[in-house]
């Protein structure tokens, strides 16, 4: 899958439209997906802590080499004349990945409208982890890729891992990869150590359709173990290609399942809601399934028993057409019939066939019922499963999917030590309870007392913001972003902090004062 995910594009005539416009006082061009079928474009909503489901990203780039993921990208232009710009359009639902479409824009520069100047400062899309890491499974990290402004010269790329929880087996196909090399360092990654990095250089011509490179290890880490990685550009090149990223994931026992269950969300803070209960909270869940037999299957049937938190919502979409879809609700019991003519082909088939056809997926909707006994010092582990049947064989049931439902005590580090797991993860991601049946690890219970709650006022904010009447003389505060690198340290007598440096976002505040240590999350707007 992996290898479709981004070397897979189709050629469609997108409506693009360019505007001449001023940026830095300097002469610049805007573009726009115009088309209906291919726009509004989504992003990354801070305010919400999450991507939107539906939508498409963009991949902006010129043939001087320019690259942008915005919606509606400036460009400088070095010279006159006739210049093309590439996008490729990426359906935001990862089941539908394959569809991933390029074209290729041509506009005239005329006299007067070029410009010298840089094409910003911004800095590169995150690095992540596709898919969950599994003990004795493979697993992917995508590295997206930038130009850095710059087309004629090689760029080195460097990800840091620590060799023992993973091992590095290959780049997957990049177009003008050169070199994959292994080297020992010392590194840190979300506050774990690195010992090892990968390096390889990709050459940056006039047009890409790739737009990221993808790497393959294999897990050695044990359930629960953090794994993290970093990815740092090269620095030769310092227009685009600034700072570091860095990415995070806890490994689980494998091996790896081709039918298995996903939820949208990971954990469910009940305090961030309107009330303590949960009801107005809804959770999207999408159940995969893959045909790994010799021959093609043409009924499929799905059977999801939700717990007792859960009730159905709705059914939002499949992989085959709607014709196909049958869906039934009896009590807490939903059942997908996915018939007839399925076909889901086999991955043993011969002669061989693309592993996209091979699978297919249901996505639906579910809401949280309120219960009592979700307090704010409860952490609960919501486990849920389903059963897939091909055809006339045996059942195939599912790991369970596991979301945490707590406060924010739950959530936060064990022992108040930032290299440790979340209380939620001691207790829901632990090998006992993880695979295991629906009664282990539900109603798991704890009153966590390593951290205390304090109020910040205003939250969210725009600079300034107060912390609460309980701190008394010297504090010490560390300010973590949305993905877990410290950003700020500040050590103040004053109730008062300056945020107004911080980009906008979602923050965790650590403040420790007078051998008492508090978490807050703080908004900044």
């Amino acid at each position: 899958m992996i290898t479709t995910l981004f070397m897979s594009l189709y050629n469609n005539a997108v409506t693009i439209t360019s505007t001449a416009t001023m940026l830095g006082g300097q002469p610049a061009f805007q573009f726009e997906v115009t088309d209906p079928l291919y726009m509004p474009a989504f992003y990354y909503d801070a305010m919400l802590d999450s991507y939107p489901h539906d939508g498409w990203s963009y991949f902006w780039q010129t043939d001087e080499g320019a690259v942008s993921t915005a919606e509606k990208p400036i460009f400088h232009f070095s010279t006159t004349g006739p210049h093309t710009v590439s996008i490729v359009i990426t359906p935001r639902k990862k089941e539908e990945d394959i569809l991933k479409v390029f074209d290729t824009y041509s506009f005239t520069v005329a006299s007067g409208e070029n410009s010298n100047s840089n094409n910003g400062d911004s800095m590169n899309d995150v690095i992540y982890f596709e898919g969950t890491p599994r003990n004795g499974d493979k697993v992917y990290i995508v590295v997206p890729l930038n130009s850095c402004d710059l087309i004629t010269a090689p760029h080195q790329e460097k990800v840091s891992f620590d060799d023992t929880k993973l091992q590095f087996i290959r780049v997957l196909d990049v177009g003008l990869l050169s070199g994959a090399t292994v080297v020992a360092e010392s590194d840190i990654a979300i506050g774990l150590p690195t010992n090892k990095k990968v390096d390889f250089t990709v050459n940056w011509t006039s047009l890409r359709t790739d737009v990221a490179a993808v790497l393959e290890f294999d897990v050695i880490a044990q359930a629960s173990e953090g794994i993290a990685v970093k990815h740092t550009p090269d620095r030769k090149f310092p227009k685009q290609c600034k700072g570091s990223s860095e990415a995070l994931e806890f490994g689980t026992v494998g091996p790896y399942d081709p039918n298995y269950k996903e939820s949208d969300l990971y954990n469910i803070n009940v305090t961030e809601v309107d009330s303590s209960k949960t009801d107005s909270t809804s959770v999207e869940y999408t159940i995969h399934f893959q045909n790994i037999g010799t021959g093609p299957v043409d009924s499929i049937t799905l059977i999801d028993s939700l717990p007792e938190y859960l009730v159905f919502d709705s059914h939002i979409a499949s992989s085959l057409p709607a014709a196909k879809v049958n869906v039934s609700v009896a009590g807490n019991i939903v059942t997908w019939k996915l018939a007839p003519n399925a076909d889901i082909k086999g991955t043993n088939e011969s002669p061989s066939q693309p592993e996209y056809t091979t699978k297919g997926w249901v996505k639906f909707k579910t809401r949280l019922a309120p219960v009592d006994s979700i307090t704010y010092d409860t952490c609960h582990c919501l486990c849920n499963k389903a059963t897939i049947y091909f055809d006339d064989l045996d059942p195939i049931t599912t790991k369970a999917d596991i979301i945490a439902i707590g406060e924010r005590l739950c959530f936060s580090f064990v022992d108040g030590k930032d290299n440790n797991p979340t209380y939620a993860d001691d207790i829901c991601r632990a090998k006992g309870s993880f695979y295991g049946s629906k009664e282990t690890g539900v109603n798991s219970a704890f009153t966590p007392t390593s951290y205390e709650q304090l109020s910040l006022y205003p939250n969210p904010t725009s600079g300034m913001v107060t912390l609460g009447n309980e701190l008394v003389g010297n504090v010490k505060v560390h300010v973590y972003n949305n993905f877990g690198k410290l950003v700020k340290e500040i050590e103040t007598d004053s109730r008062r902090l300056d945020i107004s440096l911080l980009s906008s976002g979602i923050y965790t505040l650590k403040i420790e004062n007078k051998k008492k240590v508090y978490i807050s999350r703080l908004v900044r707007y």
